[in-house]
């Protein structure tokens, strides 16, 4: 059996091009102007993360049996 891994890679940057509600505005606010302007470049437009219910009820389940909730 593979044990999870605890190292942190501080050097990995987050994923570019996200919606900005994709964020945390906490993490943002943390960072420098120019890295979330040039580097990060966050949609304006936010994302709806929301999803119907029958794919709700299709996942739920499935997260419950794996112990994820």
């Amino acid at each position: 059996m593979r044990v999870g891994s605890q190292k942190v890679h501080k050097k990995v940057h987050a994923p570019p091009w996200l919606p900005i509600n994709a964020y945390s505005p906490q993490w943002l606010e943390g960072r420098e102007t120019l890295y979330v302007k040039h580097v990060l470049c966050p949609k304006a437009e936010p994302y709806d993360f929301s999803h119907a219910l029958d794919v709700i009820a299709y996942v739920m389940p499935q997260l419950i049996f794996a112990g994820l909730i």
